[in-house]
């Protein structure tokens, strides 16, 4: 299942501070046995997907010393890395500042155009209209409103 689909927290605790590359890293996790350990073509997975979102510069940089737009980021990274074909995000952009919001989102639109299927949660209704092919609102007890991006 890890292999189709790879799931984006609106945050991460991180118990350890890891480098960025090396919580990208982790997402490859699926694609290594279950007694070995990543090898170059983890690597170089990891290297790519940092490239893929522009933030290779954050490689070497911790993940708690990064800021929550850069982090929000690295989580969605790691997604790419595990190469699943569809993201599941839990408010990609909550706590974040306007600019960061804007850009985090702009990233996530282009990863549709690349082929991933977006399926993103928020409680913006209009980061849903203004980012999304196709919007879904589903009334519950709590009342989220659910988007497709494709």
């Amino acid at each position: 299942m890890s292999r189709k689909t790879a799931y984006i927290p609106q945050f991460s605790a991180q118990t350890f501070n890891y480098s960025v590359r090396d919580v990208v890293l982790m997402g490859t996790t699926s694609l290594v046995g279950g007694f070995s350990s990543p090898g170059k073509k983890e690597l170089e997975c990891a290297d790519m997907a940092l490239e893929n979102l522009n933030i290779s510069n954050l490689k070497g940089r911790m993940f708690m010393n990064i800021s929550g737009g850069e982090r929000q980021l690295v989580l969605i990274a790691r997604a790419l890395a595990q190469h699943a074909g569809i993201l599941i995000m839990d408010e990609p952009t909550a706590n974040l500042d306007y600019g960061n919001q804007v850009h985090v989102l702009e990233q996530i639109q282009g990863l549709t155009k690349q082929g991933y299927t977006v399926i993103p949660s928020t409680h913006d209704p209009d980061q849903a209209f203004m980012y999304a092919d196709d919007v879904k609102a589903l009334s519950m007890c709590l009342s989220r409103a659910f988007m497709t991006m494709s």
